[in-house]
C-alpha cells in the first residue's frame, strides 16, 4: 500500500509519519512538509490528489491541516470530497454532532418530498402529481394512478411460468420475442433477469414507499426465486447495512442462507434484521426532545456564534492581504521586479488563498449552523418514528446517528452518535447467530 506523508513544523511530524506507516506496512512514495506558516507543500498535495495519483495520506496531527479550525474543515472535506483515505499519526478527538446537524439541514430540504411521496401513511389513491415516476413493465399510468396493463402483466406472467417450467434465460427471450405490444425494443437477458427479480410484481411497497397492484402469485414467486439463486448464486456484500460494516470474518446475510444450513466457521452469519431493529431503538432513546434542546444550545449556536465573530477579522485581513497584492502587482508592471518582491508576490498569493478558503468555510459554517430549534425537532420526532418510514428516510436516519457497525470475535458493536456529548458510544448488540 502506498501513501504521502504530510507534516507541518519540525521533524517530529517526519519521524510519527514514518513510524505509523512501518506499523501499517505502508509505504510512503513521497513526503511533504510545511513551515509554521507557510502552505505550499499543502498546496503540492492538493495537486496530487486532482491528478488522483494519491488515495491514502498520512498526517502527523489533525492540527497540521490548517492555523485554525476553518481551514482544517476545508482541508479534510477537501481530501474526503476526492475519495482520500487519511490516517493521522496522533489521533484527534473530533465533535461528531456536526453529522447530526449536517443531516438536519438536509433533511429540511428532503422533508416535503418525503411527507407527500414516502409519508408515514400512503394515500388510498394516487394523483396525477403524487405519480411521478415510469412504472415497473407490465404497469401503466391511468389517471394518475399506476394500474395493471393486462397485455403486459401476461407477458411478465408467461415468463415466470417459462423459467420455472426450466427453460434457459436466452430461450426465455427467443419465446416472448414480438409478444410484447407497448415494448419496442426485444427483452434481452438482464431485462428478463430483472424481471424475475422485481419484487413489486407481488403488491409489496417499494423502497421509495408507494403500492403497485399484484401481477404474479407469492408461489410462482417462490419457485422462480429458488431458480434464479441456484443458476445465479448471490454474491454477498458486507455493505448490507446502510453502513461502514467492519468485520474480522467474512459475513453471510441469513436472510439469504437459513440458519439451519451448514455455514462455513469462518463465516459470521448475520441476522440484519435483528441489528435494524436493535439499532432503530438506540435511535428512538437517543432522539429525545431533551436531547435536541441539548444539541441545539450547547452546540449549534456556540458554533454559530463563533463563525459570526469570525467573519470579519478574516474578511478584514483578506482585504489586507489583496490590497499589498495589487500593489506589488504594480511594482512588478512598472518595471520594479527584484528576487524579493517575487518572493513576496509568492507570499501574499498563498496567504491569500488561505484567507480566501477561511472566509469560504466560515460563510458555509454560518449557513449549516443557521439550523432552527424546530428543524432539529421535527427531525428527532421523526427519528422516534424510525419503524414507520419508508427504507430510504430509515437509512437516511440511520447514517445521521450511526458511524458504523463492527463485529469481532462474534461480537457485534454499534458506533453511535452522541447528540448531547458529540462522543461516538460503542452499544454491545447481539445481531450474530452463527
Amino acid at each position: 500500500m502506498d501513501a504521502i506523508g504530510y507534516y507541518r513544523g519540525t521533524d517530529e511530524g517526519r519521524a510519527l509519519i514514518q513510524e505509523t506507516a512501518d506499523k501499517h506496512g505502508i509505504k510512503l512514495m513521497l513526503v511533504l512538509s510545511d513551515g509554521e506558516c507557510g502552505y505550499s507543500g499543502f498546496r503540492q498535495l492538493q495537486n496530487i490528489v486532482k491528478l488522483e495519483a494519491c488515495g491514502l495520506v498520512l498526517i502527523d496531527s489533525y492540527s497540521s491541516l490548517g492555523d485554525d479550525k476553518y481551514i482544517r474543515l476545508e482541508n479534510e472535506l477537501f481530501l474526503k470530497r476526492n475519495g482520500v483515505r487519511v490516517i493521522y499519526a496522533r489521533k484527534h478527538a473530533s465533535d461528531c454532532r456536526r453529522e447530526i446537524v449536517t443531516a438536519v439541514r438536509a433533511f429540511t430540504g428532503k422533508a416535503v418530498e418525503w411527507e407527500t411521496e414516502y409519508g408515514l401513511r400512503m394515500p388510498e389513491h394516487f394523483t396525477f402529481s403524487d405519480f411521478r415516476r415510469t412504472p415497473p413493465f407490465g404497469y401503466r399510468v391511468e389517471g394518475g394512478r399506476a394500474v395493471i396493463d393486462e397485455a403486459n402483466a401476461a407477458v411478465v406472467n408467461r415468463i415466470f411460468d417459462l423459467y420455472i417450467a426450466g427453460l434457459s434465460i436466452k430461450d426465455i427471450c427467443r419465446a416472448i420475442d414480438g409478444a410484447v405490444s407497448t415494448r419496442n425494443k426485444k427483452f434481452g437477458n438482464m431485462t428478463v433477469k430483472t424481471v424475475l427479480r422485481n419484487e413489486r410484481y407481488l403488491g409489496l411497497q417499494s423502497k421509495k414507499g408507494y403500492h403497485l397492484p399484484a401481477i404474479v402469485t407469492y408461489e410462482k414467486w417462490l419457485l422462480a426465486k429458488e431458480r434464479l439463486e441456484r443458476d445465479y448464486p448471490p454474491e454477498y456484500d458486507t455493505e448490507v447495512f446502510p453502513l461502514r460494516l467492519s468485520a474480522d470474518r467474512p459475513i453471510v446475510d441469513a436472510r439469504v442462507i437459513a440458519p439451519s444450513f451448514a455455514c462455513d466457521t469462518s463465516c459470521y452469519l448475520a441476522d440484519f434484521d435483528a441489528l435494524f431493529a436493535q439499532t432503530e431503538e438506540l435511535i428512538v432513546s437517543s432522539a429525545t426532545d431533551d436531547n435536541a434542546d441539548v444539541l441545539y444550545n450547547g452546540f449549534v449556536m456556540k458554533e454559530k456564534a463563533q463563525a459570526e465573530a469570525a467573519f470579519e477579522p478574516a474578511a478584514a485581513e483578506y482585504n489586507k492581504l489583496l490590497h499589498a497584492f495589487r500593489e506589488d502587482i504594480g511594482l512588478v508592471c512598472s518595471g520594479d521586479y527584484s528576487t524579493e518582491l517575487q518572493e513576496r508576490l509568492e507570499n501574499e498569493t498563498d496567504l491569500k488563498n488561505v484567507y480566501s478558503m477561511r472566509l469560504r468555510r466560515i460563510a458555509s459554517e454560518k449557513d449549516l449552523f443557521s439550523v432552527k430549534r424546530d428543524e432539529i425537532g421535527r427531525f428527532f420526532e421523526r427519528a422516534r418514528n424510525i419503524g414507520k418510514l419508508s427504507c430510504e428516510e430509515r437509512s437516511f436516519i440511520i447514517r445521521a446517528f450511526v458511524r458504523s457497525v463492527r463485529i469481532k470475535n462474534g461480537e457485534t458493536y454499534l458506533i453511535l452518535r452522541s447528540p448531547v456529548s458529540g462522543k461516538l458510544i460503542k452499544h454491545h448488540v447481539k445481531s450474530i447467530i452463527g
